[in-house]
């Protein structure tokens, strides 16, 4: 389910040396963005309009109220702060918070951790190369 998360793990360890975490338990991944104060990948259920579900990544970057703020490296950078993008089978109604940067609900991201479909990449240990 996680091939992204995957290689991503694989190429980051080797970058830094830090050894990385799968998780799907949405507690660990609040607690790793409040914590550590650091960013998390997160690997989510995606559909672009006139395309196939598929997964995609996301870096979470901050909740902010009752809103996740995440960068999209897809995200339509031409589209001004507070635009929403439409929501879809797949994915809860989503806002433009900055040139890459979007949110969702707080909520339908816990959901889809609940779910089962969210997974997330933590940092554990850094060790010296």
């Amino acid at each position: 389910m996680n091939q992204l998360l995957t290689v991503t793990r694989r190429m980051l360890e080797d970058l830094t040396g830090a050894q990385m975490a799968e998780t799907g338990d949405w507690d660990e991944v609040l607690a790793a963005l409040n914590d550590a104060k650091e960013d998390v990948i997160l690997e989510l259920p995606w559909q672009h309009p006139d395309a196939a579900p598929d997964r995609h990544e996301l870096v979470l970057k901050r909740i902010t109220g009752d809103r996740a703020v995440y960068y999209n490296a897809s995200s339509p950078l031409s589209q001004a702060v507070g635009t929403p993008l439409p929501g879809n089978a797949v994915l809860p109604e989503r806002r433009v918070e900055g040139p890459g940067l979007e949110s969702m609900p707080l909520d339908a991201l816990r959901r889809l951790f609940e779910e089962g479909e969210g997974a997330a990449l933590l940092p554990t240990k850094r060790h010296p190369r």
